[in-house]
C-alpha cells in the first residue's frame, strides 16, 4: 500500500485502529498512528505521533498532516479509524450534544482527513470504501 510513503492511521492507539495498525506493520508498512490521546503500540514498530490529533478540527488536521509529512515523508495510505460509540438509548433519550459529538468525530473527522489528504496528490485519485481505508492509485489504473 505505501511502498514509497507512510500509512496514516487515525484513532490508531486503540480498538480497530490499533488492530489495523498492527496488521499493516506486520505486512511491512511504515505506519504513523495519530490519536486524540496518543499511546504507543508496543512491539509493533509503528511511529507514534506524540501530539494530540483532533480529527474534528480542520486547522488541527491540516497542520498535523503537514507536520507528519515533513517529519516522516508523504502519506500514501490512510486508515480513518478514529471514532466513538456512545451508549445506546431510545431515541427520545439521546442528548443532542452527545449526538453532535459522535457525528462530528465519526463523520466529520473521517471526511476532513480524507479531503485534506486527497487533493495533495493531483496525480492520484482517491478510492474509498466503507471501511474508511483508501490507497492512492495513479490516475487511470
Amino acid at each position: 500500500m505505501a511502498a514509497e510513503g507512510i500509512v496514516l492511521v487515525t484513532g490508531g492507539s486503540r480498538g480497530i485502529g490499533a488492530a489495523t495498525t498492527s496488521l499493516l506493520a506486520e505486512q511491512g508498512q511504515r505506519v504513523v498512528i495519530v490519536d486524540i490521546a496518543p499511546e504507543p503500540l508496543t512491539g509493533t514498530g509503528t511511529i507514534l505521533w506524540p501530539a494530540s490529533f483532533d480529527v474534528v478540527s480542520e486547522s488541527a488536521v491540516v497542520s498535523g498532516i503537514a507536520d507528519i509529512e515533513a517529519a516522516h515523508g508523504p502519506i500514501t495510505g490512510l486508515v480513518n479509524a478514529a471514532g466513538v460509540f456512545g451508549k445506546m438509548h431510545p431515541v427520545e433519550r439521546v442528548r443532542m450534544e452527545q449526538w453532535d459529538r459522535e457525528v462530528n468525530i465519526d463523520l466529520r473527522g473521517t471526511f476532513l482527513v480524507a479531503r485534506i489528504k486527497g487533493p495533495s496528490r493531483p496525480d492520484r485519485e482517491m478510492r474509498a470504501d466503507l471501511s474508511a481505508l483508501w490507497q492512492a492509485h495513479p490516475v487511470g489504473q
